[in-house]
């Protein structure tokens, strides 16, 4: 079985099923064999730098992390 069929085949379990087979392959990565050398980065350093300022002048409200998930759920479900 590829891993095209094998993906398929674990979208169809159950929530709690799909969770823990996330939580293992995540766990049996070896991040110092991952080769990240053509992945290009999420933010360059001018990119951060902008945030940052946005965070300190208080034009960025930001949230607890009690309060974000939430908004990502409704996010996600787009609502």
């Amino acid at each position: 079985m590829g891993a095209n069929e094998l993906l398929s085949e674990a979208l169809k379990l159950p929530l709690p099923e799909r969770q823990a087979i996330a939580e293992r392959l995540w766990q049996s990565l070896d991040v110092e064999e991952i080769d990240m050398s053509d992945t290009p980065a999420q933010f360059d350093l001018e990119e951060l730098k902008r945030r940052v300022a946005s965070v300190k002048s208080g034009k960025f409200e930001s949230v607890s992390f009690e309060e974000s998930i939430p908004l990502a759920r409704q996010a996600l479900a787009g609502k």
